[in-house]
């Protein structure tokens, strides 16, 4: 079972901190474009998500913005490590998924409450 949390609207200067948070944890993660980056990215109705070094993932999502296929903070973008996704949901909010509790998953959570973005549990 998974377990979910969300914040407040934040924006998308996070996505660079979570990045370089996970960067010296391991080399690589999944990124995966949501609506509406996926309707013009993805070869087909099939959406995947594809392995990449986390020290591109900025360079990439920077160059899809530019190519208007789709906008942090306005179209989904999921990003996964190695034990948790996090969402960077089209609300302009963040989302933590995980099936258990983790180190890094501890972390961002306080580190949001520290912040002021008010992490909550979604219940399905």
């Amino acid at each position: 079972m998974s377990i979910e949390f969300h914040t407040d609207f934040i924006g998308r200067d996070e996505m660079t901190f979570i990045l370089d948070y996970f960067n010296p944890k391991g080399s690589h993660c999944k990124i995966w474009f949501g609506f509406a980056w996926g309707v013009q990215y993805y070869d087909s109705n099939e959406w995947r998500p594809e392995q990449i070094l986390i020290t591109d993932v900025l360079v990439k999502v920077r160059l899809l913005e530019s190519q208007n296929l789709g906008l942090i903070g306005k179209d989904d973008c999921i990003i996964s490590f190695q034990n948790l996704d996090v969402k960077f949901c089209n609300d302009g909010d963040l989302h933590i998924i995980f099936s258990e509790a983790s180190d890094e998953s501890e972390y961002l959570l306080n580190r949001w409450e520290s912040k002021g973005f008010s992490p909550v549990q979604k219940y399905a």
